[in-house]
This record gives structure tokens, C-alpha cells and sequence, in this order.
């Protein structure tokens, strides 16, 4: 039998019960059977816990988990591998007796007995709430910042070849690529065309030597499309200190870059094309560009620092309205206008200028700028633009009231120049025809004056022709009645003849009688004769005067024919000048249908006398035979006996010469009562000729008056 060395095993035991003491001072000790019940639990457990060993003793692990792990696949799985005689470990959430959390660093360690099989377990924890939970706290935190920087920013990793490793969704949001697309690509697959090499070479050599690079950077999308980047590069280095891996990080900054460029291309534009100066709130110059000192004659040291009174008129800056629009200002209200300023050499300048307050994020004025142009031209083009206006209004008016003296000024280049010019021309037009219509109206106030005196002159003349036309027709009447009686003489003759025998004395007689009438006869005819040759001779002087009234008429429905273009060329301003030559006009082509009339009822005048004067002088022959007939019935009676027959005959001639006589004398009659119509027609026409007369007269004095309004 072997012999065992007691003091060994003592040892052996001391040092393990010395372990153990140790472990208790340490740990957390827990021992459970296989199936997870309570078997003991030592005082730092408990104490950590909040539990006495007899509230916990034959009680079930999970008295002391979470119920939600306790019914997980984690927590069965462990058990399970527990009862097979596997170890565990790990880090486990507890809950005390109130409740609370408890964090444990947990090894499972399973006791087996000599044969090998497992009997126990011993479980040994140690508490590690504190560091859990800043443990978890930080990584909170960093989910939290991982969080934040992919939502906002774009992340890639990067070997030392630059060939992409990994992508945060926004790298592949925002490039337009997909993830198998980027990954093992290197980072050029986005660069854009615009970035130089030069600047990649900066980031090699930043990054390279184990610093960080940082600048905008802009890319280009799968699409074409362009997009800038705040970019973040940072090396990740090794134990050796040079860079394993490359981490880059990028803020997309494309709205802002795109707003940056077309912002810069704004104040370039302004700056090209305006003049611009930035004032404190107080009203102090703090910059200024080229085009406003240029403009105002000063180098930038001399405003800088000056109030804005420097470019203000004198003792402009002492009003109200100054300090008023400074404390606009600074109350962030803005001023537009047209401002009067002063250069440097002292001249006025004229801007037509916007001040606008620049704020802060709070709403608080930082500063004032100025942006303007020069509008000096256009204010003095305006001014004399006023001016001109003024002056051509009162030049109108002066016109208007009828001086055509005026003289508009047509001095310059511009369209006020011709302005004036074209009233000057105007003036000019309307002074010739005012002279035109004014010798005009002196000739339509002779011509009317000549056609007065004729149409008296026609009157008197159709006065006396109508009084001579009276006379014949009475000496007409006389004729008939004696032509009448010497027809029934006549017809009395033959029965006289066959008395003649026994009355021879008495036929002697009658035949002196016949004789004598027949002398009578023929004298009153002869004086019809004469009267109708002057009717003649008066009416062939009246058809010239009325061809004078015709061509009278005719000269001044000419002159107001001109008198109607001129005025129409007038304008406006010849309106009365129409109406008057209208009237004119009208009255010359009533004055020459009148004449016309004239004319016409005179060649029927003219007519009716050519008969008469046949009638008379065929009458005077019929006389004449008669005569000759008495003459030889004289003779005859001497032989009565002989020739009665003769005589008787030569009765029965006079019978029908005085037959025709008669006839002749009644179509002398019938033309004279033409004539006297004719004459009272014309007496008419002459009365009207005399009232369209007197009608051109009073025109002629409207005419004259209107005239008289302009003095030229």
C-alpha cells in the first residue's frame, strides 16, 4: 500500500482554502446545480444583490435576469450548453432586489466529480456596472455621432492605394453609384474634369505623411451631374506611426457652393458695373470699390474711416432728414432713391443708389452697404427736359392766344431739338398762310366790292329794261287795237268799193283817212322797231356784266379752294380759316349758278327780240304795201270807173296784210310778255346776286377778324 504524505495534502488544502478566501474577498460566488437552482451564494453576491442566501436558496437562476433574456434563445442555448459540461462567459445584465441593473462580468465554470461528469456549477462574477455603463454610454454616444455623420455626411474607407474599402449610404445617395460599383474602386471614379491634378496631389502628400487634409473638392455623379464636398481625409495609423488605412468624411456643400459662385458672380457683376461702399452703423466707410472712388475722385485710404457726411452737400448733414436716415438705418430699414452727392473737386454727382442694413443671425445691424450708379446724365437730361417743357408750354400758349412772333428754342441734338423745330416750322407755316388768307380777303373784299357795284349797275339796267318792256307792251297794245281797227276797215273796204261810185267824195276821203293811218302805222312800228333794238343792246350788256359776275365767282371759289388747303395744312389751328373758306366757297357757286341763270334767261331775251324785230320789219313792209296800195287806190279813184275792180281786188290785199300785221303784232306781244318775265326773273337773280354779295361780305369781315387775331 503506498503511503500518503499528510503534510502534502495539508499544504495542498491550505493553499486552495486560501484561493477560495481569496475568490470570496473578490468575486462574486454563486453555485448552482445542472438545472440552475440556488445552492449558495456567497456575502459579496448577496451584498451586491440586496438579497439574504435564504430568500435565494433553491430559487432559479433566472430569478435574477431580465424576463424578456430569460424567455430569449441566448439564454436557453446557455443552460443547455451548461448541462453538456461546457463553460460560459460573459458580460450579463442582473436586476437587484429593487429592480435595479446590475452589470456582471460572468464565467460559468462547471464542477465535475471524479468520474468526469459534471455535478455543479460555480459561477464567478465580478461587478463592472460602472464601466458597463459608461462603457455603454459611450458607445451610445458614438452610435449616436455615427448616426449623425451618415446622415450627413459622406464616409469612405480607403486603403493606402485609395481604392475604396467601404461606403456609408450617403456616399451612394449622393455619387449615383452602387455599392459593388464603389467598392475596390479608387476614389477617382468621382472625381470631376474641373479639379486639377495638382490638387490630388496636395491630399497624397497631406495624407501621406500622416496629416489631415481638408478643402471643397468637387465631384461628379454617376449622371454627369456636378456636387461639391467639404472634404475631411485622415490617415488611420499603425503601431509604427504611418497611415494603415484612410478615412474620409465629406459634408455635401453642393446648394451652398452653386449659391457661393452665383453670389460671387453677383458682387463681380456689381462690382464690375456699380459703385459699392460698405458703412458701419454709425454711418463710417469701410470699404469701397474702384468704381465709386473713381466716380467720386478720392483713394480708398482717404474715405476709409470717414463719415458718410463726406460725400453729402454742406449743411445737408446738420438736417433732420440726415439724422432721420441714419436712424433708419441702424433700425434696419433701408433707403432707395435718387441721391444727390459731391465728388471730391466739388461738383454735384447724382446716384441713383440703394442703402441696405446687413444683419446678423440675432437681427442686429453689422453694416450698411451702398450699391449705385451714376445717373448725373440723366438727371441733367431730365432737368433740361423739364425746362424745354416748360418753355414750349408757354411758347404754345402764346401762340395760341395769336403771337406769331415767338421763336422756340431748337438748340441741341436730341428729341426736344426737333420739338422746338417743328414748332418753329409750324409757327412759320401758320404765319404764311395767315398772310396768304389775309391777301386773300383783301382780293375777295375787292372782288366783292366789283361785284356790288355790277349787280347795282344790273339792278338799274333791269330796272329800266323792265320799265322799257312796259312801254312796248303798251305800244304793242295800241297797234293791235289799231291793226284791229284797220282790219275792219279793211274788211269794211269792199263794200265801201261798191259804194265808191255813189260816194266818190267820201271814198276819197277815207282813202286820205287810210293814208294817214297807215303813216301812223308805220311810225309806231318803226318805234317798236327802235325799242326792241335797245331792248337788244341793254340785254347784250347785261350778259357781259353777268359774264363778269361769273368770272368773279369763279376767281373766289378758287381763292377759297386755297384758302380750304392751307387751313387744312394748318392744322388743328386752321379749323376756323375752313369753315370760313367753306362759306366763301359756297357763296361763289351760288353767285355763279345765279349768273348762269342770268345768262340763260338773257339769251331768251335775246331770242324773243330777234323775233320781234322780224315781226316789226316784216309789219313795216305790210305798211309800206299798204301805203303803195292807198297810194294807188288814190290814184284809182281818179279813175273810178275804170279800175273798181282793181280796187275792190287790191281791198281784199289790205284785208290780208292787215290779217298777217296783226298776227305779226300779237307774236310781238307774246315775245314782249316773255321779255317781261324774263325781266322780272332776271330782277330777282339780281336781288339774290346782291344778298349772296352782301353774304361774301360779312364773310369776308369774319375772315378778316379771325385773321386779325395773329400778329406776325
Amino acid at each position: 500500500m503506498k503511503k500518503i504524505d499528510i503534510k502534502t495534502t495539508d499544504e495542498v488544502h491550505a493553499d486552495c482554502q486560501s484561493q477560495m478566501e481569496a475568490l470570496n474577498r473578490s468575486h462574486c460566488i454563486l453555485e448552482l446545480s445542472l438545472d440552475g437552482s440556488i445552492l449558495t451564494a456567497n456575502a459579496n453576491f448577496l451584498d451586491l444583490l440586496g438579497y439574504a442566501l435564504k430568500e435565494v436558496k433553491g430559487k432559479h437562476h433566472q430569478i435574477f435576469m431580465d424576463p424578456v433574456y430569460v424567455d430569449s434563445d441566448e439564454y436557453q442555448a446557455m443552460w443547455a450548453s451548461i448541462q453538456q459540461g461546457t463553460d460560459s462567459a460573459g458580460e450579463c445584465r442582473w436586476l437587484n432586489k429593487k429592480g435595479g441593473e446590475v452589470w456582471l462580468q460572468v464565467s460559468y465554470n462547471v464542477i465535475r466529480d471524479k468520474t468526469d461528469e459534471p455535478v455543479r456549477v460555480m459561477q464567478l462574477a465580478r461587478d463592472i456596472t460602472g464601466d458597463k455603463i459608461a462603457r455603454l454610454a459611450r458607445e451610445a454616444e458614438y452610435k449616436v455621432l455615427t448616426d449623425i455623420v451618415n446622415m450627413t455626411s459622406i464616409v469612405s474607407h480607403a486603403d493606402l492605394r485609395g481604392n475604396i474599402t467601404d461606403i456609408n449610404e450617403k456616399y451612394i445617395q449622393v455619387s449615383q453609384y452602387n455599392r459593388d460599383e464603389l467598392i475596390g474602386s479608387p476614389h477617382s471614379i468621382t472625381r470631376h474634369p474641373d479639379m486639377p491634378k495638382s490638387t490630388f496631389k496636395q491630399v497624397w502628400n497631406t495624407i501621406g505623411h500622416g496629416k489631415i487634409f481638408r478643402g471643397v473638392i468637387k465631384n461628379r455623379a454617376k449622371d454627369g451631374t456636378p456636387y461639391y464636398v467639404d472634404a475631411v481625409i485622415a490617415p488611420i495609423l499603425g503601431s509604427n506611426g504611418k497611415p494603415k488605412k484612410y478615412i474620409g468624411v465629406r459634408y455635401d456643400i453642393t446648394e451652398q457652393e452653386i449659391e457661393r459662385h452665383n453670389m460671387k458672380g453677383i458682387l463681380d457683376a456689381i462690382d464690375t458695373s456699380y459703385a459699392y461702399i460698405e458703412f458701419d452703423p454709425d454711418g463710417h466707410v469701410l470699404t469701397a470699390n474702384d468704381n465709386f472712388l473713381q466716380l467720386f475722385g478720392y483713394r480708398k485710404e482717404e474715405v476709409v474711416g470717414k463719415h458718410h457726411r463726406l460725400f453729402v452737400e454742406s449743411g445737408y448733414e446738420k438736417s433732420r432728414d440726415y439724422q432721420q436716415f441714419w436712424a433708419d438705418l441702424r433700425n434696419g430699414q433701408g433707403h432707395s432713391n435718387a441721391f444727390p452727392r459731391v465728388r471730391k473737386s466739388g461738383d454735384r454727382v447724382w446716384l441713383q443708389g440703394v442703402y441696405a442694413p446687413v444683419k446678423d443671425e440675432m437681427g442686429r445691424v453689422v453694416k450698411v452697404v451702398k450699391i449705385a450708379t451714376d445717373i448725373t446724365q440723366q438727371v441733367n437730361v431730365e432737368t433740361d427736359y423739364k425746362n424745354r417743357v416748360k418753355e414750349y408750354s408757354e411758347f404754345i400758349g402764346k401762340v395760341a392766344g395769336g403771337d406769331l412772333r415767338q421763336c422756340a428754342d431748337a438748340s441741341g441734338g436730341n428729341e426736344l431739338s426737333i420739338i422746338g423745330g417743328n414748332l418753329n416750322a409750324m409757327v412759320e407755316s401758320l404765319t404764311g398762310i395767315t398772310r396768304q388768307i389775309d391777301e386773300a380777303n383783301n382780293s375777295l373784299v375787292s372782288a366783292i366790292g366789283q361785284i356790288q357795284s355790277t349787280v347795282n349797275t344790273q339792278a338799274a339796267g333791269a330796272s329800266q329794261q323792265a320799265a322799257a318792256v312796259g312801254e312796248i307792251v303798251v305800244t304793242l297794245e295800241e297797234v293791235r287795237s289799231t291793226s284791229a281797227q284797220n282790219l275792219t276797215k279793211a274788211k269794211q273796204l269792199g263794200e265801201v268799193a261798191e259804194r265808191v261810185r255813189r260816194e266818190g267824195a267820201q271814198g276819197q276821203q277815207v282813202l286820205e283817212q287810210t293814208v294817214a293811218g297807215m303813216e301812223v302805222i308805220r311810225e309806231r312800228v318803226e318805234n317798236i322797231a327802235n325799242t326792241i333794238l335797245a331792248l337788244s343792246e341793254q340785254t347784250q350788256q347785261i350778259g357781259e356784266i353777268t359774264d363778269v359776275v361769273s368770272n368773279i365767282a369763279q376767281q373766289s371759289k378758287m381763292l377759297a379752294l386755297n384758302a380750304s388747303i392751307e387751313a387744312a395744312k394748318a392744322g388743328d389751328a386752321g379749323k376756323g380759316f375752313a369753315v370760313v373758306a367753306a362759306e366763301v366757297k359756297e357763296l361763289a357757286i351760288q353767285s355763279q349758278q345765279s349768273t348762269a341763270q342770268v345768262q340763260k334767261i338773257l339769251q331768251d331775251i335775246r331770242r324773243a327780240t330777234d323775233r320781234a324785230v322780224m315781226a316789226t320789219e316784216e309789219g313795216n313792209k305790210r305798211v309800206d304795201v299798204g301805203v303803195v296800195l292807198v297810194e294807188k287806190s288814190g290814184e284809182m279813184m281818179k279813175q273810178l270807173s275804170e279800175v273798181i275792180d282793181e280796187t275792190v281786188r287790191a281791198s281784199k290785199q289790205i284785208v290780208a296784210a292787215v290779217q298777217q300785221e296783226v298776227v305779226g303784232i300779237d307774236q310781238v306781244s307774246t315775245s314782249m310778255n316773255e321779255i317781261n318775265k324774263v325781266t322780272s326773273q332776271f330782277v330777282s337773280s339780281t336781288q339774290q346776286t346782291k344778298e349772296a354779295a352782301a353774304n361774301m361780305d360779312r364773310v369776308a369781315e369774319r375772315l378778316q377778324e379771325c385773321v386779325s387775331v395773329y400778329k406776325i
